[in-house]
C-alpha cells in the first residue's frame, strides 16, 4: 500500500469504475451511493486480495451489516454472528489459495515469512484473515463515505462545483477539503500507553481516550475559517488518516479511487 504499490492496482480501479459508470449509462437520474460510490470501493479491494468477484457485493453487505450498531446497546450476538460470517469466508477461502495460489494479496501473504526475535515464520491463517478482514471492511466503507460527502459538499456549495468543472486540476484538492471538512471516521479510540498530563488533565496509562477527529478536522488554530468549504485549501496535516504509527494503510489507494471517481462524476 505505498505510493509505488498503490499506483499498481491503478488499472483495477479504472476498470471498476468504468464498469459502475457505464451500468448507469445515459440516466438522468441515479442514487450517487447506491448506484455507485457504494459499489465500486469492495470490488477494488477484493480484487486486490484475490476474492472472487461473484462474491464482492455480498462481503459489502456483511461488512455493513457487521458495522451496524445500536449506539443505545452494546454489540449483541448477531453483531458478533454477521461479522464472524465475514472472517469466516476468507478464512475458508485462505485455505484454497493454500492449495491454489495466485497473484494476489492474499497468496502473498501466505508467503510472507514475519520476523521474531532470530527466528522467522509464515502468518498463520487466523492472522491473514485477520488482515484481510481489517483490510475489506475499511477498503469498503470509509471511501463511500468520502465520496457520498464530496457529492454533498459540491451540491451544498455551487461556486466550488463549478470551480471544479472549470479546472478539473483541483480534484485532488477537493477530495483533501473534503476529508477535512467531513471526516469518514470521525472519531478514534486509543490506549493511553504511560501517564501523561494534557491542558491539565491527568490520563492514567492504561487509560481509554477518545480522540475526536471531526474537531480537529474544524480547529480554527489549525485552519482558517474552517467551517467554509474551500477546494483552493491546502490541507497540510491530514489528520483525518490518522497520524504516526496510525497512519491509514490504505491512505494512497483512498485518494487514488477518490479522484479516479470524481474525475468520473465531471
Amino acid at each position: 500500500f505505498t505510493p509505488r504499490a498503490a499506483q499498481n492496482f491503478e488499472h483495477i480501479v479504472h476498470r471498476v469504475i468504468k464498469e459502475k459508470a457505464d451500468a448507469i449509462g445515459d440516466s438522468k437520474n441515479f442514487d450517487w451511493v447506491a448506484d455507485f460510490v457504494a459499489l465500486f470501493p469492495v470490488e477494488v479491494i477484493c480484487s486486490i486480495l484475490g476474492i472472487p468477484q461473484q462474491d464482492h457485493q455480498t462481503i459489502r453487505h456483511w461488512v455493513d451489516a457487521s458495522l451496524t450498531i445500536d449506539p443505545l446497546n452494546p454489540p449483541d450476538q448477531n453483531f458478533l454472528q454477521r461479522t464472524g460470517t465475514l472472517y469466516m469466508y476468507i478464512l475458508d477461502y485462505i485455505k484454497e489459495k493454500r492449495q491454489n495460489p495466485t497473484d494476489d494479496m492474499l497468496s502473498q501473504l501466505i508467503e510472507t515469512q514475519v520476523e521474531e526475535g532470530d527466528e522467522t515464520r509464515p502468518l498463520s491463517d487466523d492472522e491473514i484473515a485477520g488482515f484481510s478482514l481489517l483490510i475489506a471492511s475499511a477498503g469498503a466503507e470509509t471511501v463511500t463515505k468520502l465520496l457520498g460527502s464530496t457529492a454533498y459538499l459540491l451540491d451544498k456549495n455551487p461556486d466550488q462545483w463549478a470551480k471544479l468543472k472549470a479546472n478539473p486540476g483541483l480534484i485532488s484538492k477537493t477530495v483533501d477539503e473534503a476529508n477535512r471538512y467531513f471526516a469518514p471516521s470521525q472519531y478514534q479510540g486509543r490506549h493511553a500507553m504511560k501517564d501523561v498530563s494534557l491542558h491539565g488533565v491527568d490520563i492514567p496509562a492504561g487509560s481509554g481516550v477518545v480522540l475526536i477527529t471531526a474537531a480537529a478536522t474544524r480547529d480554527e488554530r489549525q485552519f482558517a475559517d474552517p467551517d467554509k468549504f474551500d477546494i483552493e485549501r491546502d490541507v497540510p496535516v491530514q489528520i483525518s488518516f490518522g497520524h504516526g504509527i496510525h497512519y491509514c494503510l490504505g491512505v494512497y489507494l483512498a485518494k487514488m479511487e477518490s479522484r479516479i471517481a470524481i474525475e468520473t462524476l465531471i
